[in-house]
């Protein structure tokens, strides 16, 4: 059992964090499944930042721009992002605070291991 202070940190960490299971954004065949709008633009970053981290083992800060627009405005932010624990991606921009974890993202068109 987590106690009380346990669990407000974990949630204070968690919140507004992106978890997501790239096979969700995914078709049958592996492409993106959403063919516009947000979602699409979503699965696109999210996928980038696939590619990116598993491309490059060695740079732990995946060239990619923030997908925030805080106030209207583009972030100005890079995300920082690397592999968490069980082979998650986990990614963060420190600039804003935007931060996310991506799941099954092996064996996609996006795994450039």
């Amino acid at each position: 059992m987590v106690g009380p202070r346990t669990y407000r940190a974990i949630m204070d960490t968690m919140r507004g964090a992106l978890i997501t299971d790239l096979r969700h954004f995914l078709e049958e065949r592996g492409c993106i499944a959403p063919t516009h709008g947000p979602a699409r633009h979503l699965a696109e970053f999210l996928t980038k930042v696939v590619a990116t981290v598993s491309h490059d083992l060695d740079e732990p800060v995946a060239p990619i721009r923030c997908r925030r627009r805080p106030g209207r405005k583009p972030c100005p932010g890079f995300l920082d992002a690397q592999f968490g624990a069980d082979f998650e991606i986990v990614w963060e921009c420190p600039e804003c605070g935007d931060h996310g974890v991506i799941t099954h993202w092996q064996n996609t068109f996006w795994d450039l291991m």
